[in-house]
């Protein structure tokens, strides 16, 4: 949309009315002089409260990439479900760190490795509640010890052996399906969150083995 006699494009409005700050709009535009963009923001500053985010000149480049991490912050803040900012700005700090990091390493292109990390969120926020689903597969290793091989959505197993004394469980998955497991145990008459003795992490370096070892308070 183009308005006014300096050709302001204006090539974006995003809001979130469900938000932490439902009375706030971001807008993004671009301008062929300078001056006519002043007298509009001198203006709309007479009547609201204005924030400039980001000014380029050089072409668009740069805004085009504040436009992407803007909307990339915005689904992050949909997809984690909190109000709370610092924990926001924290959680795409490392983010922004990991994508450094790859594209320093080994060439990755830092707006794919958003991409990729949205596409993980969203695929983990559509696989809890509703959407949870586990292979389960149930063995008999002896008269005393039954294995219960609990293969989650989003990688990683959990091994539960029922033994005659109560619970043991190697490896926990990711904490993000904690409720959706325990669910899953309800629902096969494996009082885990009573019987549990211990756990057992296979390794601690990664969160599909260790991630919800907090949960439960048993040695590990």
């Amino acid at each position: 949309m183009t308005t006014g006699a300096g050709g302001a494009q204006i090539t974006s409005i995003t809001f979130d009315d469900a938000g932490i700050h439902p009375d706030r709009v971001t807008i993004s535009m671009s301008v062929r002089e300078s001056d006519p963009a002043e007298e509009l923001l001198d203006a709309l500053k007479s009547r609201y409260p204005i924030e400039v985010l980001e000014f380029d000149s050089t072409g668009g480049e740069s805004l085009d990439d504040t436009v992407f991490y803007l909307r990339f912050a915005q689904k992050m803040r949909s997809l984690i479900d909190t109000k709370d900012d610092d924990f926001l700005l924290q959680f795409l700090g490392e983010i922004n760190h990991i994508a450094q990091d790859l594209t320093a390493r080994g060439g990755e292109d830092p707006k794919a490795v958003f991409r990729n990390v949205l596409e993980a969120g969203e695929y983990i926020a559509a696989t809890c509640g509703d959407g949870f689903y586990a292979d389960v597969q149930i063995l008999s290793l002896s008269e005393e010890v039954t294995l219960y091989a609990i293969q989650l959505p989003g990688g990683g197993n959990i091994y539960l052996f029922q033994t005659l004394d109560g619970f043991e469980m190697l490896d926990t998955g990711y904490a993000v399906y904690h409720q959706d497991v325990m669910q899953l145990f309800a629902t096969y008459n494996l009082p885990v969150a009573e019987g549990l003795t211990r756990i057992i992490t296979s390794h601690g370096g990664d969160a599909d083995h260790c991630g919800a070892g907090g949960f439960f308070d048993v040695p590990a």
